[in-house]
């Protein structure tokens, strides 16, 4: 396996006592670095964590104390920030489908800004958040992402402008414009095309006499698995040059809505081989089965989204490729198979497997109960 990085606190972590698996552990020094260096490179932008990539109360504190803002989906996940301490004013209810009771419980319990993409979720806001700040989103393309939205988000860019005219004359404050270029995003020019779309969204607004102050960029910033990705600073330096471009000395305040870049290289999942099997005489491939899969926390491996770095305990060992299967009863619950993953040969049941850079979209996945399992143990170091 490549050299991978796995921090010194989680090493040591996973040295110290043998634990029952699947298990995920967290380094929250490694959120905080992660944080840093995004402040750094995007240094004229506020950063809303998007609480939805892992919502442990010890990572909203950490990135609060830090001076983060969060992004939020749910109500849920507004009692989570509100937990450790976050006031309203740093939250921003970003899902675009809500329903009417939250909307209200959010706007009862101070949260002023709301995110919507069509007229019946702008009506709802009006009606149970009067007064409030909004931001529409409109549609990017998306190509490029492994995680894509599939055109679930984004109304157009003809819409937008008629749906900000209408949150104007209904009492709302019309804020600012988003997009959201997918999850784990590779293509920098799906932000510099969509920044220009936002320009020119901005212009027409303005000739509807509302001047919007804010432009959310969403997240998308890819990290590392087993593939090279666009780096952060780079990236940076080309949605700056953009927004440089497009608005001159008019640029609005941007927000930007990482959650992988921050939580993802900060954990890793352990998890216990079950069985290695062939299927046939004289098979050439093997299937190996672990006591984690797309229903335990794995769900990214959907479609084979998402290449995990996997280590096993056996590093030295000559290596083969393996079917790599979860543990329910479930066909679904196939993790690698276009993708055959090299394990060892020697590879046995009891033997590990560590899922790397896997602190993002993983037990915020877990679907509890199925098949009985019990749901994946989080240790936050």
């Amino acid at each position: 396996m490549q050299n991978f990085f796995i921090s010194e606190k989680i090493e040591n972590f996973l040295k110290a006592e043998k634990l029952p698996t699947p298990f995920l552990v967290v380094d929250l020094d490694v959120v905080s670095e992660n944080y840093k260096i995004l402040k750094d490179t995007f240094s004229n932008s506020i950063i809303y964590y998007a609480v939805k990539a892992n919502s442990e109360p010890r990572i909203i504190e950490r990135l609060m104390n830090l001076g983060s803002y969060f992004d939020i989906a749910s109500i849920g996940e507004l009692e989570q920030c509100f937990s450790v301490g976050v006031s309203p004013d740093r939250i921003s209810y970003n899902n675009p489908v809500k329903k009417p009771d939250d909307i209200k419980n959010a706007y009862d319990l101070g949260i002023r800004n709301f995110t919507f993409d069509s007229k019946g979720e702008l009506s709802k806001i009006a009606k149970m958040a009067p007064g409030s700040n909004v931001f529409c989103r409109f549609g990017v393309r998306d190509r490029g992402a492994l995680w894509p939205f599939e055109g679930k988000f984004g109304c157009s860019s003809e819409m937008l402008i008629e749906l900000m005219v209408l949150a104007s004359n209904k009492g709302l404050v019309p804020q600012g414009v988003s997009f959201h270029v997918g999850s784990q995003q590779s293509d920098s020019s799906r932000w510099t095309a969509a920044i220009t779309e936002a320009a020119k969204i901005f212009e027409a607004l303005l000739m509807e006499n509302i001047d919007v102050k804010v432009l959310n960029i969403g997240g998308g910033f890819p990290i590392k698995y087993t593939s090279e990705v666009i780096g952060v600073r780079e990236l940076s330096e080309e949605i700056a040059a953009q927004l440089d471009c497009c608005f001159g000395s008019n640029k609005p305040q941007v927000f930007i809505e990482p959650g992988r870049f921050i939580a993802g290289s900060a954990g890793l999942i352990r998890s216990e081989v079950i069985l290695v099997a062939e299927k046939e005489p004289d098979a050439h491939e093997r299937w190996v089965y672990v006591d984690i899969g797309r229903f335990g926390g794995l769900a990214e491996t959907f479609n084979e989204a998402i290449i995990y770095p996997i280590r096993a305990n056996k590093s030295k060992a000559e290596l083969g490729p393996v079917i790599l299967a979860g543990p329910t009863c479930d066909g679904a619950d196939i993790l690698y198979k276009k993708n055959p993953v090299d394990l060892p040969i020697n590879l046995r049941d009891g033997d590990y497997l560590d899922f790397l850079s896997a602190g993002a979209y993983t037990s915020s996945y877990v679907t509890a109960k199925f098949n009985g399992l019990p749901a994946i143990t989080e240790y936050y170091i």
